[in-house]
């Protein structure tokens, strides 16, 4: 049980700091998603403080999906799964909207894009427990993490961008 909470666990690491190339082609498949871009300069260090405000919420949702979660058992239903991941998804989407409406300057524009290609397939598991028949919690804890794990390259290279560290766990 302890392994399977802890591996949720990364979905607070997601937006907070990673690494990797995958970033780029993440956002080259995901159509339709565009960010604000701008041609007045703003800081890094306000992009930063933009951004942490951003995705703050994910990580209080993934605080509390972690301790509901725990308290479920390992034959959670999907039902039960699917009650604390929702609000777990919806910080994702509004996390994502807040990120778009950043003004990144070109040379950043691509990254935030690809932060949230990255997200969205995370948003995809957690918006599809509750239609599963067969639902197993460790089987989606696994999924989820290992789809976290892609977002962890465009997530990395935008704070390295911003000459933010990387965040801890």
């Amino acid at each position: 049980m302890k392994k399977t909470v802890a591996l949720f666990a990364l979905a607070g690491i997601s937006l907070a700091g990673c690494s990797g190339s995958s970033a780029r082609r993440a956002a080259a498949v995901t159509p339709g998603i565009e960010a604000s871009t701008t041609s007045t300069t703003v800081s890094l260090a306000d992009l930063g403080k933009r951004y942490d405000a951003a995705v703050a919420p994910i990580n209080a949702a993934i605080a509390t999906f972690n301790s509901k979660y725990s308290k479920l058992g390992p034959s959670a239903t999907a039902a039960a799964v699917a009650d604390i991941a929702e609000p777990v998804a919806k910080a994702f989407q509004a996390a994502d909207q807040a990120l778009l409406h950043i003004p990144w300057p070109d040379r950043l524009h691509q990254e935030a894009i690809a932060v949230v290609a990255a997200d969205s397939i995370a948003t995809g598991d957690l918006n599809g427990v509750r239609g599963q028949k067969a639902f197993s919690a460790s089987t989606f804890i696994q999924q989820f993490a290992r789809d976290l794990g892609r977002g962890h390259a465009a997530v990395r290279a935008l704070r390295a961008d911003l000459g933010m560290p990387v965040a801890a766990p």
